[in-house]
């Protein structure tokens, strides 16, 4: 049952669908889609609660994620498989 609805979703296909679809993905890419939700819930008195709660959680989940970064070798530094020593191209 659920390969069959697959297969026919993955036949709706129109350019318009397409570009429409791929601009709605790109708003979780940067949280929007959460940080308008929190918004309107904070907004609407007998959500702000659930609005509060949201917005600390994404606060809580982006601190969190600053945290545990990990550190990234700059472009213009390369670590050499050989010696295991950074090489600074310039």
């Amino acid at each position: 049952m659920e390969i069959e609805i697959l297969s026919m979703l993955q036949k709706i296909r129109t350019p318009l669908l397409d570009i429409f679809m791929s601009n709605i993905t790109k708003l979780g890419n940067a949280g929007i889609v959460w940080i308008l939700l929190t918004i309107v819930l904070l907004l609407i008195p007998k959500t702000r609660k659930s609005g509060l709660i949201l917005a600390a959680a994404a606060n809580w989940i982006e601190t969190k994620r600053r945290r545990n970064a990990r550190y990234r070798t700059p472009d213009y530094a390369k670590v050499s498989e050989k010696s295991g020593t950074l090489a600074i191209n310039t």
